[in-house]
């Protein structure tokens, strides 16, 4: 008796798209990290990876230009970049984010203050891998995604993204600088959380052994 291969929907078959186009951008324990930062960051990137497959492939939308403002292929891959400063700042950096204020307002401090921030992760069990500069420059390079980018999307008298190919270069700007931090902050801050917790758990297992 002869199978039937099961086939996917177009809807499924763009999913599976969208979820292969973002495993090959964050790789290994990344979109881990992702989740532990916030819970929207994946969905609002798949979002962008189904968008972008239906535009080129669907509507072919590079030889159509019919959209006066491509600032929308951009709008789920700024809120994803705004959903991981948040979580950055609140669950590694530790600070209060306030609903009132716009993440902006984290993200321009002095040098000085910055500094501060990170000499007092560096005192945390395991923090002693942080490399100041190397986060400050990162700290930097989100600040300037975030501004570059927030302005065209949300006030029409900004600077309009005339074609798909700009939207897919800003939108792909800001997926790699969101994945380049990411990766600094697995290596020098998730990582040896993870360890430490783990060290922590079993020395607690030994000890109770020795209370049997």
């Amino acid at each position: 008796m002869a199978t039937t291969t099961p086939t996917l929907t177009e809807n499924q078959r763009i999913k599976l798209i969208a979820q292969i186009k973002l495993n090959d951008t964050f790789k290994g324990k990344s979109v881990s990290a992702l989740n532990a930062l916030s819970s929207n960051i994946i969905p609002y990137l798949t979002d962008y990876f189904m968008l972008v497959n239906d535009l080129h492939e669907g509507l072919k939308e590079e030889n159509r230009k019919i959209y006066f403002d491509y600032s929308f292929v951009i709008s789920p891959v700024h809120k994803a970049l705004e959903c991981f400063l948040k979580g950055a700042l609140e669950v590694i950096f530790r600070l209060e984010v306030s609903k009132n204020k716009p993440i902006g307002m984290y993200l321009k401090y002095e040098e000085n203050r910055k500094k501060k921030i990170l000499e007092e992760m560096k005192k945390l069990p395991w923090g002693k891998k942080i490399s100041s500069d190397k986060w400050i420059e990162r700290w930097e390079a989100l600040n300037q995604q975030w501004k570059n980018n927030r302005h065209p999307i949300a006030h029409p008298e900004q600077e309009r993204i005339l074609n798909l190919t700009k939207a897919d270069q800003v939108a792909g700007a800001i997926i790699r600088e969101i994945e380049i931090s990411l990766r600094l902050f697995i290596e020098e801050f998730l990582d040896p959380l993870v360890d430490y917790v783990d060290k922590q758990e079993k020395l607690k297992a030994k000890e109770a052994k020795k209370v049997d």
